[in-house]
């Protein structure tokens, strides 16, 4: 089995940017994200989300401490 899974999100998961389709595009990463959420949790697998914001903080600690390693 999968220990955990590691998304990064970058900006477009958060906010509507138009390079990656605006508004419409927003609305549909978020149901896909929310999907991608029920899977995981259906199938107790835990999803560790990396948000763009902290991009700069991102190291094996960091991810360590995501996973509650």
């Amino acid at each position: 089995g999968l220990d955990f899974l590691i998304e990064y999100n970058g900006e477009q998961h958060y906010t509507a940017v138009a390079a990656y389709g605006g508004g419409r595009k927003l609305a549909q990463q978020k149901h896909n994200d929310a999907a991608k959420m029920r899977y995981c949790s259906k199938h107790g697998i835990p999803l560790i989300i990396i948000p763009y914001y902290d991009y700069e903080k991102i190291d094996l600690e960091y991810i360590f401490e995501k996973a509650g390693i």
